[in-house]
């Protein structure tokens, strides 16, 4: 009975094979009627096979026996240590990519990532040394803790915006060595796993309107971390232990926005605090710009690469910058009213 059972474990490892777009030959199991995982020969290595080399254009769909599957999974250590793998394009239609994937493909250049690709496994990318380019989706909703650690990515200090690494709208790692308040870029969607991870000295980040969702424990041990300032008016998606380790923490969200984190899961966990509200006056209505007020300053809601311009009531510049995205932050220096011009549109801002 026992040998039976072996048998049929090993017969399991790959329903069947087929021919990549680019020539290669690649392992499947069958999940469903209509889908398959993209998986390694021996389960979770290429020993004894040809493993893929050069560039890899992995397919949407794949046909066996007259039947034609949707690949939408990549399982865990799938390509791990395919050492010849130049680049990769994984298409959308593959939801989950899995721990350790391509861990360790050392002549790994780029990876391409199409919208739909929804989770990226732990160490996915890790130890890929020579991996600098990466292309990732919007529709992420997870990165893997350490995902591209030892890539060439990382190591290239003009990825960082000074302590924080940002890939795409996401962002990957933060210095653990960072001692002062982080401000995160407007058009930042999303913060992987453990991506504040240990930054024991940081005291404050502030979080922009755009941000989606905060990873699995995203500021674990952050052991003085007291103030996490929201701009956005939604409440992003929360993991549950996304502040694991720190002790006492106050977030400050939009004005009109306090019953929305206090209903939410976790949020509600947590020391919700509505900040001060501003009132925009005289406005021109304009569907095309808009100016919202958050905490430290405004929203500038515009087409890009337009020039941004606030004054006070004297009539002197007190910030002056260029739309970078279509949804940009300008830090008000203090309180009073201000004149803000988006293109020639301009809007009076009573900041209070």
């Amino acid at each position: 009975m026992i040998a039976v059972l072996v048998a049929a474990t090993v017969a399991r490892a790959v329903d069947f094979s087929a021919t990549a777009p680019t020539g290669q030959t690649l392992h499947y199991n069958i999940t469903s009627a209509s889908t398959v995982t993209l998986v390694a020969p021996n389960g979770t290595s290429w020993s004894g096979y040809t493993s893929p080399a050069g560039r890899l254009q992995i397919p949407e769909q794949v046909t066996d026996n007259g039947t034609t599957y949707t690949v939408t999974a990549i399982a865990n250590d799938a390509l791990r240590q395919c050492t010849g793998l130049t680049s990769v394009t994984i298409p959308g239609t593959v939801k989950n990519i899995g721990y350790t994937a391509f861990f360790r493909c050392t002549a790994l250049t780029s990876a391409t990532l199409a919208e739909g690709v929804e989770s990226l496994g732990r160490m996915a990318f890790a130890a890929c040394a020579e991996l600098d380019t990466v292309e990732l989706p919007s529709t992420l909703q997870q990165i893997g803790v350490s995902a591209f650690n030892g890539t060439a990515y990382v190591a290239d200090q003009a990825n960082w915006d000074g302590s924080v690494l940002y890939m795409g709208p996401f962002v990957i790692q933060v210095s653990t060595v960072v001692d002062s308040t982080v401000n995160v870029v407007e058009g930042i969607i999303g913060l992987g796993n453990g991506a504040f991870y240990y930054c024991h000295n940081l005291p404050k980040v502030v979080l922009p309107s755009t941000l989606r969702f905060i990873g699995d424990l995203a500021f674990q041990d952050c052991e003085v971390l007291d103030t996490v300032v929201m701009h956005a008016t939604v409440p992003p998606t929360l993991a549950d232990d996304a502040f694991s380790g720190v002790p006492s923490l106050t977030v400050v969200v939009p004005c009109g926005s306090g019953a929305a984190y206090s209903s939410a899961q976790p949020w509600n966990a947590l020391d919700i605090v509505e900040d001060s509200c501003h009132v925009a006056i005289d406005g021109v209505e304009d569907d095309d710009v808009t100016v919202a007020l958050v905490p430290d300053g405004i929203v500038v809601k515009g087409a890009q690469g337009a020039a941004v311009r606030v004054c006070d009531m004297m009539g002197r510049t007190v910030a002056a910058t260029v739309n970078a995205t279509e949804c940009h932050v300008v830090a008000l220096p203090y309180k009073g009213i201000f004149l803000v011009t988006v293109g020639g549109v301009s809007r009076k801002v009573v900041y209070l």
